[in-house]
Formats: structure tokens, sequence, C-alpha cells
């Protein structure tokens, strides 16, 4: 029969705590998985919560719960756990974040930075794209949104949305070349 040395015990015991968590964590986050397909967004962001009770550091969960406030129309909060999965360096915080400023209509220039940062690394990131048109048409810049429209038309052709904002951004663009050669 073999013993445990007394020394490894402590370490034992923190796996099996750990294993147990992680066992709790899973099973909160398939939970939330499941509410927030039958977009019982109430109760996906509970069990994401739960999910992040379990373990903090879990960031599909954090990503999840923030996706389950902004389809209850919770911007705050949502914008709270995106920042928090951005500041993880995440991808999808930084486009959720910025999706969720520019439906509050609050923009930030911290929001184009992190977009430019996400092409900067994935060139062929449509909604980055598409958000940095947003953006730079929330500003009126409407040189700057035609070009980030066109550079997400170059990697999704059938992408209907951007091209009718394309569109849009062209006609006004025109309007703004034809009123500033008539000044």
């Amino acid at each position: 029969m073999r013993y445990i040395p007394f020394a490894s015990l402590p370490l034992l015991i923190a796996l099996l705590i750990s294993c147990a968590v992680r066992q709790e964590c899973d099973a909160s986050f398939s939970r939330g998985l499941e509410a927030y397909e039958r977009r019982d967004f109430a109760n996906a962001e509970y069990q994401f919560a739960a999910a992040l009770k379990a373990d903090g550091g879990h960031l599909p969960s954090r990503l999840m719960r923030g996706k389950s406030f902004f389809f209850q129309k919770r911007f705050a909060e949502a914008a709270a756990e995106f920042s928090a999965a951005a500041k993880k360096d995440s991808m999808t915080g930084r486009l959720w974040l910025a999706r969720t400023h520019l439906v509050t209509g609050e923009p930030l220039k911290g929001d184009e930075a992190a977009l430019r940062r996400v092409v900067l690394g994935d060139d062929e990131n449509v909604a980055a794209w598409f958000l940095l048109g947003q953006i730079a048409e929330a500003r009126g810049d409407w040189p700057k949104a035609a070009d980030a429209y066109g550079r997400g038309l170059v990697y999704e052709k059938e992408a209907q949305q951007i091209r009718l904002r394309l569109e849009q951004v062209r006609g006004k663009l025109g309007l703004a070349q034809r009123k500033g050669a008539s000044k």
C-alpha cells in the first residue's frame, strides 16, 4: 500500500478544489449557452455570472454575459463586461465594446484605436471594418467611412448591409464634394 506524503496533501486538496471549480464553471457556462440560444437573456446572464463566480477569469463567460446584457438593452453593464474582456486582449471584446458604444451614441476615440489594432492583426475582419465605417460615419468623415466599408466588402462580397452603407456614404460624399465645389 502506498502512502501519500504529507507534504503532497495540500497540493492534492488544491487540485481537487480546482477540478470542482472547473466543473461548476463549465456546467454554468453550458446552462448559460442553452438559455442564450433560447433568447432567455436574463437567465443566460445569471448562468454566466455563476460561471464567473466559479472562475473569474473565464473569458467566454464574460463575453457571453456582456452579450446577454446587450440584448436586454442594459448597455452600461454590457460595456463593463466587454471592457473587462478587451483588457484581456480579446478581439471579440473590443468589437462588442465598440458596437455597444455606437448603439448608445458614445463612440470613443479608444474604440477606433482598438478596432484599428484588430484589423492590423486580422485585415480580413469584416466586422471590425464595418464598425470602423460606422464610427467614421458618426463623425461625418465620409471618406474614411467609405474606405472602411470598401475594405470590408473586399473580404465579404455578399455583405448586403455593408454594400448598402457604402452606397449611402458615397452619396453623402458626392453631396459634400458638390457643396464644396459650389462654394
